[in-house]
């Protein structure tokens, strides 16, 4: 299991490095154990500086995939991925194209417990990466799916939610159970 880094923290701040292909055997190390830390800390997704490595790799849980916005062939593909991981593992992902339309949401960071805050985020994406295998994606996703990746792509960029959030609060009831509850009924 890996420790997460918390905020304040240089490496929060500091833009992580594109992976080499093929993926060395440290890198594929690293991502079956963000899996895991991500799991423990009932997390949704969890970048590499969130875990004090400066590679562009993060993993989204698979309760926040959305298919709604997917095509046929997207939906085929990822379903095949998330059989192999549990979880979305994302390698150098890319936010290829931002939907115009945009939606406020309250977010949190395991890097930064206990403070939530608004933040607006285009409603959808579309987002090329590789996956942990190296195959190449591209996909679009919408809603929570579209929030949680654009989240961990800003971690991967130096950005904290924080930095862009209104009406911020602490200490707030918003605890990882009510995250995947919300999930579920989405």
């Amino acid at each position: 299991m890996l420790t997460i880094v918390t905020h304040p923290n240089d490496v929060l701040r500091t833009r992580a490095s594109s992976i080499a292909v093929p993926f060395s055997q440290d890198i594929k190390t690293l991502a079956g154990e963000m899996v895991e830390t991500m799991r423990f800390a009932d997390g949704v997704g969890l970048a590499g500086p969130q875990v004090g490595r400066l590679n562009r790799i993060c993993i989204i849980r698979s309760a926040c995939v959305d298919y709604k916005e997917v095509s046929p062939s997207q939906k085929k593909q990822i379903k095949s991925l998330l059989k192999n991981d549990s979880d979305l593992v994302l390698i150098n992902p890319k936010i290829v194209l931002r939907g115009k339309e945009r939606e406020w949401g309250e977010e949190g960071c395991l890097s930064i417990p206990g403070v939530y805050g608004e933040v607006e985020r285009a409603r959808a994406i579309q987002l090329s990466a590789l996956s942990s295998i190296g195959e190449e994606l591209s996909f679009t996703a919408g809603h929570f799916f579209a929030r949680v990746i654009q989240h961990e792509v800003d971690h991967l960029d130096g950005i904290l939610f924080i930095d862009k959030a209104r009406n911020v609060k602490t200490d707030h009831a918003y605890t990882p159970c009510y995250r995947l509850n919300f999930l579920d009924k989405t």
